[in-house]
Order: C-alpha cells, then sequence, then structure tokens
C-alpha cells in the first residue's frame, strides 16, 4: 500500500494483527487507553478491525485529537512516541505536530488552469476534498492563523510572499490548499510585468510543485512556515 493510499480509504489490518486482538468484552474505556499508544497510521488501519474498535475511534475524544479531527488547544506527544516534526522546527518555536498527509499531498503551481491538491491511491488520483481526511486539522494543537512564506530567488529577482490562512475553529488541510489555489492564479509583479504566481514560479522553473513545509514556527495559535516546492 502506498503511503498516501492510507489516507483515501479505511485501510484493512494485517489478518496477523487482526488475530491480536482484544477479547470482545474488553472494556471500551481501557481499550481506548490501549488504542492511544498506536501511530496515526494504526489508528487509520485500527478502523477497519471491527464496528466496536471504529465507534471507539471516532467518538474517544483523545482519540479524535490524535486522528487530526478534534481541536486540541495544547501540544499532545505522539501516542507511539514518533519524533514527529522536530528537526523542522526553528528554534524558539512552540512544539507541534504537523499532520501526516501534509508530506503527502500532491499540489502543483503551474499557468492556469491550476489543479486541484489530490492523493494518489495507487495508480488513481483522489481529490483531497473526496478524501476521508479533508476537513481534518492541519495540526495538534490547533492554530487559527498559518502564514506560509513562498520564496523563489533567480539570478534577476527574488520573489517572495505571504499566504494567510485563517480559521478560528482550527486551520483544516482543505483550507491550505484552498488557499494556496487562490493564491495561485494572484497576479503579482515581476521584471517582466504582472502575471499570476504560478506563471511567475513557472517560467524559473518550468513548474514548481508543493513539497512539505519548512522552517516551521509556532507561537500560540499562530504557526509560520516556509514552502517547499521541487521542481
Amino acid at each position: 500500500m502506498s503511503a498516501s493510499s492510507q489516507f483515501t480509504k479505511e485501510a484493512s489490518l494485517p489478518e496477523e494483527k487482526k488475530k491480536l486482538g482484544l477479547p470482545d468484552d474488553f472494556p471500551p474505556e481501557l481499550l481506548g487507553r490501549v488504542l492511544v499508544g498506536l501511530s496515526y497510521q494504526d489508528l487509520l488501519s485500527s478502523l477497519a478491525v471491527s464496528h466496536k474498535w471504529k465507534t471507539i475511534i471516532e467518538h474517544d475524544p483523545a482519540l479524535q485529537v490524535e486522528m487530526f479531527k478534534k481541536a486540541s488547544e495544547e501540544y499532545v506527544e505522539p501516542g507511539d512516541g514518533s519524533p514527529g516534526n522536530d528537526h523542522d522546527m526553528v528554534p524558539g518555536s512552540e512544539k507541534i505536530r504537523m499532520h501526516p498527509a501534509l508530506s503527502e499531498i500532491s499540489f502543483v503551481f503551474k499557468c492556469d488552469p491550476v489543479d486541484d491538491a489530490f492523493l494518489f491511491n495507487y495508480l488513481s488520483k483522489i481529490p483531497l476534498s473526496a478524501s476521508v481526511i479533508a476537513n481534518d486539522l492541519a495540526t495538534i494543537p490547533a492554530v487559527h492563523t498559518l502564514t506560509i512564506q513562498i520564496k523563489e530567488t533567480t539570478m534577476e529577482q527574488v520573489l517572495s510572499f505571504n499566504v494567510e490562512v485563517e480559521n478560528d475553529s482550527g486551520v483544516t488541510l482543505t483550507d491550505i490548499f484552498s488557499k494556496l489555489k487562490d493564491v495561485a492564479a494572484t497576479q503579482i509583479e515581476t521584471l517582466e510585468g504582472p502575471m499570476p504566481m504560478a506563471c511567475a514560479l513557472e517560467s524559473e522553473c518550468l513548474y514548481s510543485a508543493y513539497n512539505g513545509f519548512g522552517e516551521i514556527k509556532r507561537t500560540g495559535t499562530t504557526l509560520s512556515v516556509l514552502l517547499l516546492y521541487k521542481t
């Protein structure tokens, strides 16, 4: 299974893992405490184990935070003890967890038309808007304002501007990529005159594909990042 296919549907656990399941009469509140120690990917897979497990994951507040479905006002360490994205944070940043899908979503800045963000499900392209994670929060804790810096340096000029994404309930994955799509068509000034931002980037490097975020810095409910891209 490809990494991003895990985000487009509820994956099934391998049979050998199902055989290790707990008794049917295992108390739900205790099962929730066991499941909270799983990684995000394992929690996605656990949705397919049984109706009971799925119900617990979808209703337990702590698990809903781990699944990026429920906003948290404070940082929560990953249940599986993974390091998260510490290596991408700048000194002085408050801790934050970025949604795992942010490293798997595909989005390309190109001249009109700009495609929607999507995920690969094997050989198929699934629009982010049609996936089970479309409305997931982008971070733990939830942030209300996200500033994305887009920067491209050439021999002739420096293209640099900020994109503001806001949501008082917490910035979601859809918020981010809907805003980037809108901004891609925004007119900016270049040495060749005004043109859509996506066209300016495309003229410099054929095309620019979103490749995650770096230089992550959180201050309370405000987050700033540098958009990384590949050509």
